[in-house]
């Protein structure tokens, strides 16, 4: 036998009223005005302070800039975690392995489990 076509994920969503375009295509048959998408995040520009428009933006929209645009201070305390992280696998390494090998100080019993009592 024949069968259908396939129809794309948007389409079944769209017609079951679930997902983005469902949801636009419910408020269109109540009809409702269908809100805009979300603004354009501020692309900024590599090395620069402050995103393109600073000036013009009120306070709200330069406290969200601040914390959470594209190089905003979770941006930046995303970038040191993530360093870290490597750093102290380093450190680890060199006070595990390296110290001892080196016979800089001595580990007591180096390979055993830690005494809990």
């Amino acid at each position: 036998g024949t069968e259908p076509p396939e129809q794309g994920a948007e389409e079944v969503e769209a017609r079951l009223g679930i997902g983005r375009k469902g949801k636009e295509e419910q408020l269109r048959r109540l009809g409702l005005d269908v809100p805009p998408s979300a603004p354009e995040e501020p692309e900024w520009d590599e090395g620069s302070l402050l995103p393109p428009g600073w000036e013009k933006m009120n306070a709200g929209e330069k406290v969200a800039q601040v914390l959470w645009g594209k190089r905003g201070v979770l941006f930046w305390l995303n970038w040191l975690a993530f360093r870290s992280i490597f750093v102290l696998a380093f450190l680890w390494v060199v006070f595990r392995f390296i110290g001892p090998a080196l016979n800089v100080y001595q580990l007591k019993e180096a390979w055993a489990p830690p005494d809990v009592f």
